[in-house]
């Protein structure tokens, strides 16, 4: 549950929102090559975001209802595609 795999066994979603998650946002989640939908939603998550999660195809990142800190780093800011960001030829 939670965890959604292509027809080759690769983690393309991480759907774990309102599980009472804690901590900080592991920087290992970037390092999942084909992983295009991450909801983290509704959880006590802390800290700030990693820079790594800008590495994987991600379209979709659902991190409300936590308790994040500090900025979302530069790299997810300009990365076209997450959550519609770009659709409309913005930069």
């Amino acid at each position: 549950n939670g965890v959604t795999c292509d027809g080759d066994g690769n983690v393309v979603g991480l759907h774990l929102q309102n599980l009472g998650l804690s901590g900080t946002i592991p920087l290992e989640l970037g390092f999942l090559p084909n992983l295009v939908d991450l909801d983290l939603s509704h959880n006590t998550l802390t800290g700030q975001l990693p820079e790594e999660l800008a590495l994987p195809p991600l379209e979709t990142l659902l991190l409300s209802e936590n308790s994040l800190t500090g900025y979302v780093p530069d790299s997810l800011c300009r990365k076209k595609g997450i959550n519609g960001n770009g659709d409309n030829n913005d930069e």
